[in-house]
């Protein structure tokens, strides 16, 4: 087929779909650099510069692919959805489209792409896909499907996870996208490559492995949202430059751009001519000068590109499906649930009237079909029955008129009984009436066709009724596999569209369209870059302690390497002396009854009234507590209640975290039903060992990690020291930060008084430096006393000198979370102590913070009483009226100095506020 392409980028989709034989004609990108590729590799193909200013399409399209901007609903942004200036292009798309339809030469089939989160709902608002969908609706697709597609099954080792829709004129767009592979791989990939896996059986191999030895790491060193990818690269994105690869083999490095090239299956160098840039006209013919290459820069262009394309991969397969979309037929098959009502979401009430439902049959699908077939129709006692009122209610109505002849009467009659059933509920008007008016004076039909006729009809209506009530909870459904309910976060990540049907939600839909052979990432590497520097291992290690990641030792050991530098410090749990211990934030460990593995397993008490420190209860904890138990469990803030009066009450209730720490899972139980750990140690040790030896036993890898937790934590708790507690320490130091409410408002700092952003997506800045101290960060320690750590003697480190400098505490800003540190060599600087790029060595005990901090106010008095001598301050230079006198006078101040000069004076102000002058 012909095609155009919308949002080309650096030309993926295109490539793709070049391979499978289809013709490209038309391109259209904004991007300058962008554009400079699609000019080398597509020669020839007219190239449009802004999608608002295309008019219409080639009139020979028969197919438009675009991959339209992503970053309006991306969950790393501000997710302003189709209001957002990127996203709401799309817009165009359609525009387009229908300008080719009134022109009576329609597109006949459309191929779409963008981010998985397209289909999440932000602010309560219906997804991008519900606008998206709609508008081929109403453009007159005939069919549309869509399909969360992986490239990891497609051999390369990357995660990138896609959405693609493919929209259909005439044809049906499921044989495209869901004919193939919506069944998850049964294991027989082995044999068909060779002793080979595809990504499904490689990833559940990994998951049973014993070590890491073997297991190559991909860290995005700019991203602590999501753990290392376990031989997986993770996705990439518009600033993905900073990509860390620990492979199996030894080789450390950063993730070169030509190997990134080839992971999103383009050869090397084809994002080389995007830098520089070359205006059009007789300057683009002429030979850039050397000086102008910016290696940095063209190496971040590329990045930018290939952060945004489609890999070549998913495109050729998806091109091969569209050079023959009948080859492969979609099945409906058990899975498929009728999903209209999300249609509706967003459309004016006016236009729901088009998205009437065709008929009950329509939306009833296999597996539901089966469900009310169950129930088996009674023909001896429900079909006599019916016939038996109808004859009653002829008789009646006979009996009223007086005759057997037609009046208005009985013609009232039958038009108000008619009415009345259509009321009796929403889809009544679709279902097959079991009794079939008559005319007055008829006698039914005893035997014969017709009582064939209407005993289907009434088998009919009695399985759809079936249907309704399986859906609205009425009867029980014996079928072991429910009914899976919407999630109110996003909409299915496959589904489909056909008129006169319907639309369906495929519940079980592989990311995988195809089988493939897996390329370990260690065999797909040719080459690493460059080593990371110690100040970059450091800040990715804080912030993923920060966000709540626990990290192997191993991933530690490769990060760090043989030598001894600053990284290796950011690895240690630092706690300060006096204000909190590892110790006081491990709870009881107890044993409890476990009702589904029949045993006693080992867990963690958390007591509402006498909580470890740095501890909070799991989300929606309180939520599970009758008022009963919420009186007798939780001490009263307000004095509603005194909680001492329930102690004995058989409400009572304690949170219990049951082990390994990872699982996540809790339960309240009473005090009674919990054993101490020590006292029956001997005893439900020796039986889980038993359970964990028998082969019947479902939990015994999940047991004996718990049994190792409850162990270490016990030795926590004790303040033993050894290898392994050191490791749990770690564990339980993350854990305790993960259980941090980032987006809970403090309403102090600055990110919470801001009314815009306070109430989106950034993180509460006195919540990321609780997160940070728990997570054990040995300026979050500070940062958390807040202005009681005036006086405190520490060594902050700097990058650019590359040493520790010594200096002490005297200021804390509140609103900014920033302390003032003023060193002994006479400079003074502010830091936000708790951030992961801030590496800070404390150098004095707790106690001896308050005589500092005296002396410290003395030094400063005496200070402000001596004038500034050698430069101007930034209001001198910008009030004075003889500015350019005293320039010539006073040394010139580089931009640096003055930013110094300026955050001194600042400084010194809030000094003369803090000392009441």
């Amino acid at each position: 087929m012909k095609f155009a392409s919308l949002f080309s980028g650096a030309g993926g989709l295109d490539y793709g779909l070049e391979q499978a034989g289809h013709e490209l004609i038309f391109l259209c990108e904004s991007d300058p650099g962008a554009r400079q590729v699609l000019k080398e590799h597509f020669p020839g193909v007219r190239l449009s510069h802004d999608v608002c200013a295309v008019e219409a399409l080639p009139d020979d399209t028969e197919l438009l692919v675009a991959g339209f901007p992503c970053i309006d609903v991306s969950r790393a942004g501000l997710r302003r959805g189709l209001d957002g200036q990127s996203t709401g292009l799309v817009r165009h798309v359609f525009r387009l489209l229908q300008v080719a339809k009134d022109r009576n030469r329609p597109v006949n089939w459309v191929l779409l792409e963008n981010v998985e989160a397209l289909l999440d709902r932000a602010d309560d608002q219906p997804p991008a896909i519900a606008f998206v969908v709609q508008q081929l609706m109403d453009l007159g697709f005939s069919s549309w499907a869509y399909r969360v597609v992986s490239s990891a099954g497609f051999g390369v080792p990357m995660r990138r996870r896609r959405v693609f829709i493919v929209a259909s004129m005439h044809g049906d767009a499921r044989d495209v996208l869901l004919s193939q592979g919506m069944q998850s791989c049964p294991g027989s990939c082995k044999q068909l490559f060779e002793d080979n896996e595809c990504y499904e059986c490689h990833f559940e191999t990994l998951k049973q492995r014993n070590s890491n030895e073997n297991v190559s790491f991909a860290i995005d060193m700019g991203c602590a949202i999501c753990r290392p990818g376990e031989d997986i690269i993770p996705s990439f994105t518009t600033a993905n430059d900073r990509i860390l690869l620990l492979l199996a083999d030894g080789r450390t490095g950063m993730l070169r751009v030509e190997d990134a090239e080839r992971l999103q299956g383009f050869p090397e160098g084809w994002t080389k001519p995007c830098f520089p840039v070359t205006v059009e006209g007789v300057s683009a013919h002429k030979r850039v000068p050397y000086k102008e290459m910016d290696l940095e820069t063209h190496s971040s262009r590329r990045w930018q590109l290939l952060g945004n394309a489609v890999t070549v991969h998913v495109a050729r397969w998806l091109g091969e499906r569209l050079m023959h979309p009948y080859a492969h037929k979609y099945r409906l098959a058990q899975g498929n649930h009728a999903m209209h009502h999300l249609l509706k979401e967003g459309v004016p009430e006016t236009k729901q009237q088009v998205l009437k439902r065709p008929n009950v049959w329509s939306f009833i699908t296999a597996d539901e079909i089966q469900e009310a077939a169950i129930f088996s129709f009674k023909e001896s006692r429900e079909f006599k029955r019916a016939k038996l009122h109808e004859i009653q209610d002829v008789e009646q109505l006979a009996g009223k008129t007086g005759s057997h002849t037609e009046s208005p009467g009985a013609e009232k009659s039958s038009s108000k009984s008619s009415h009345t059933s259509q009321d009796k509920g929403p889809a009544s008007d679709s279902e097959p009436s079991a009794i079939t008016p008559m005319k007055t004076g008829e006698r039914p039909a005893a035997s014969g066709s017709d009582s064939g006729s209407d005993l289907k009809v009434y088998k009919d209506a009695f399985q759809a009724r079936m249907v309704k009530k399986i859906k609205k909870g009425l009867v029980q459904s014996s079928s072991k596999e429910k009914v899976q309910t919407w999630e109110k976060s996003t909409w299915p990540k496959s589904a489909w569209w056909q008129n006169g049907m319907g639309a369906f939600a495929v519940k079980r839909s592989s990311e995988y369209p195809i089988t493939c052979p897996y390329q370990a990432l260690d065999d797909f590497i040719e080459q690493v870059g460059r080593s990371p520097s110690a100040e970059e291992k450091a800040g990715y290690i804080h912030r993923l302690r920060e966000k709540g990641w626990d990290i192997s030792n191993d991933i530690l050991r490769r990060m760090s390497g043989s030598s001894m530098d600053i990284a290796s410090k950011s690895v240690e749990i630092t706690r300060l002396k006096g204000i909190i211990d590892d110790s006081e934030m491990v709870g009881a460990i107890v044993w409890v009854p476990e009702p589904l593995s029949g045993i006693y397993w080992p867990g963690e008490v958390l007591d509402p009234q006498h909580m470890p420190l740095g501890r909070t209860l799991p989300k929606d904890a309180l939520s599970k507590l009758t008022p009963e138990q919420k009186k007798a469990s939780i001490t009263s803030l307000d004095g509603m209640w005194d909680t001492k009066e329930f102690e004995d009450s058989e409400h009572r209730r304690v949170l219990v975290l049951y082990f390994p720490i990872n699982t996540g899972k809790w339960q309240w139980h009473h005090p009674d039903d919990l054993l101490p750990w020590d006292k029956h140690r001997t005893k439900y040790e020796k039986e889980a060992h038993a359970a964990i030896k028998s082969t019947k036993f479902k939990y015994s890898d999940l047991l004996g990690h718990a049994l190792q937790d409850a162990l270490e934590s016990h030795k926590v708790k004790q303040k033993k020291s050894s290898l392994t507690t050191d490791k749990m320490r770690q564990t339980r130091a993350a854990a305790a930060a993960a259980s941090v409410d980032l987006k809970s408002r403090c309403g102090r700092c600055r990110t919470c008084m801001n009314a815009y952003v306070g109430t989106k997506r950034h993180d509460c800045l006195t919540q990321r430096m609780t997160a940070s101290a728990l997570g054990g960060h040995a300026g979050a320690q500070l940062a958390i006393c807040g202005e009681n750590a005036i006086g405190a003697r520490i060594a902050v480190w700097w990058d650019g000198d590359e040493e520790y400098f010594e200096g002490v505490i005297c200021w804390y800003d509140p609103v900014s979370t920033e302390h003032t540190v003023a060193y002994d060599d006479g400079e003074i600087g502010m830091h936000r102590l708790w951030q992961h790029d801030e590496h800070i060595v404390i150098q004095s005990d707790i106690e001896d913070w308050p005589g500092e901090a005296a002396a410290v106010r003395e030094r400063l008095k005496k200070a402000m009483q001596e004038p500034l001598t050698g430069t101007m301050t930034a209001d001198e230079i910008l009030n004075t009226k003889r500015a350019s006198e005293l320039a010539s006078r006073m040394p010139i101040m580089t931009t640096y100095e003055f930013q110094r000069e300026e955050n001194v004076r600042k400084i010194r102000e809030k000094f003369k506020l803090f000392l009441g002058e």
